[in-house]
């Protein structure tokens, strides 16, 4: 399932890279590039917990099932590894 998922998210970086040069403007697909990949770390940080304090994210993991923390884990790491290649792109269009 990561694999897909990084591969999925390549192709969309490509495409969008492509659609770049085909129309001139880096600065525009960069910025799209951009903000899909903090969307995507934001999504995964949600999923995580990363916003929650010390007694929340205890009381979430007494309350949840396995099942459930199985989920969230399943898509905080998938929305990680989604931002990575689109976050790469943007990086090196704000290179070039």
């Amino acid at each position: 399932m990561l694999k897909k998922t990084f591969l999925i998210s390549t192709c969309i970086a490509l495409f969008l890279l492509l659609a770049g040069f085909i129309m001139t403007d880096f600065d525009l697909i960069g910025k799209i590039l951009l903000g899909i990949g903090i969307v995507s770390i934001v999504i995964s940080a949600l999923f995580s917990g990363v916003f929650l304090s010390g007694p929340e994210i205890r009381a979430n993991y007494h309350t949840e099932t396995k099942d459930d923390r199985h989920k969230r884990v399943t898509i905080m790491t998938l929305t990680g590894v989604f931002a990575v290649p689109q976050l790469g792109a943007a990086l090196l269009l704000f290179i070039m």
